[in-house]
């Protein structure tokens, strides 16, 4: 069966599947999901717990010996098993989760935790088989424009409400850090004199602790989100980021795209382009709505721009390096603004005229 993450306590309230999947990459998703089933399974008399890493060298046999194996003390088992290089479970992996659904053992609850998964994944034997013999639970990032009722969820689930504005201020000073936004909360409930957080309650709060993150720019330079890329260029500068790793970063960025650009005109599907590598995956939708905005000239045309950020950052060229690397970000945002860019330094002038 399916489960959203909001069904879980009602569904653990009527018993525990004997297996599930949990499907996500945000942390904080997947230990409050582990968290509940874990609780459950403890008060039902499941005190053993075995985790299991699942790597490229992992014996997938193993789940059906611990079905076949009940404890030496008669305890009832929590089986963890998380695949941790990517992907599924391959060939072997598949034979033995579908020979466990099968026969699910009745002092074992099986918990099989992965990254997200896409629509391909989910329509393989192996989940098939998972989901009709427990639950599989998938869980989704929480963007931009569901923070905030994810923030209202979650505050009226501790009995408290949150006006228009607040949650509003909240969510865009908690962008892209769902634990430091719960964190937030917690302190918010804390601390708030009223059952209602008002606007005044966060602004005196709330410390910026947005995860302005080098790699953050990726997402949203490709999701053409000029105003976040703006916001994390200055979230980076106040944090103390030197300019040239920042650059490092775009122009590994604009190569990537620059390639898989190519590699698309030549016939290949993006999908399975991204499927490939693992830095891509996620972000498959992102690169075709980038790929969509601005083609491969437009893109070729950033590297060269990436090239005078570069000459401003070591002095070769007059400019703000800071204001350059915006420019830069917003153009590959799809924004394009004047170029800071005065031309070259007295040193970097060849004899004989400018450059």
């Amino acid at each position: 069966m399916q489960l959203k993450p909001e069904q879980l306590p009602a569904h653990l309230k009527r018993g525990l599947a004997p297996v599930y999947v949990i499907s996500g990459d945000e942390p904080l998703q997947t230990d409050e999901a582990l968290g509940l089933i874990g609780q459950s399974a403890h008060d039902l008399g499941f005190t053993e717990r075995v985790v299991l890493q699942a790597d490229a060298r992992f014996d997938w046999d193993i789940i059906n010996q611990y079905a076949d194996s009940p404890s030496l003390f008669g305890e009832k088992r929590l089986l963890d098993v998380r695949i941790v290089a990517g992907g599924g479970p391959g060939q072997q992996g598949s034979r033995a989760l579908m020979e466990y659904a099968s026969r699910p053992s009745p002092h074992q609850v099986l918990r099989l935790i992965t990254g997200q998964m896409d629509a391909k994944q989910r329509k393989s034997k192996w989940y098939q088989s998972l989901d009709r013999a427990g639950a599989c639970i998938a869980l989704w990032p929480v963007t931009g424009q569901n923070l905030p009722r994810w923030i209202e969820t979650r505050l009226r689930g501790r009995g408290m409400t949150i006006t228009e504005e607040a949650v509003g201020i909240l969510a865009q000073r908690m962008e892209g850090n769902l634990l430091a936004c719960a964190q937030e909360i917690e302190k918010l409930i804390l601390v708030c004199q009223t059952r209602e957080i008002g606007l005044q309650d966060v602004l005196q709060s709330v410390v910026d602790s947005a995860h302005f993150d080098t790699f953050g720019l990726v997402e949203s330079t490709l999701a053409g989100d000029a105003g976040r890329t703006a916001r994390i260029l200055s979230g980076l500068w106040e944090e103390g980021t030197e300019p040239l790793p920042v650059l490092g970063v775009l122009i590994w960025e604009i190569r990537e795209v620059i390639k898989m650009a190519h590699q698309v005109a030549g016939g290949a599907s993006l999908e399975g382009i991204t499927r490939q590598q693992p830095a891509w995956r996620r972000r498959s939708a992102l690169l075709a709505r980038a790929l969509d905005r601005q083609g491969p000239t437009a893109w070729m045309g950033m590297l060269r721009v990436a090239g005078r950020v570069d000459q401003i950052i070591k002095g070769a060229r007059r400019g703000d390096p800071r204001e350059a690397l915006l420019a830069l970000g917003l153009l590959m945002s799809g924004v394009e603004i004047p170029f800071p860019d005065a031309g070259p330094t007295a040193d970097a002038i060849p004899p004989g005229g400018a450059g």
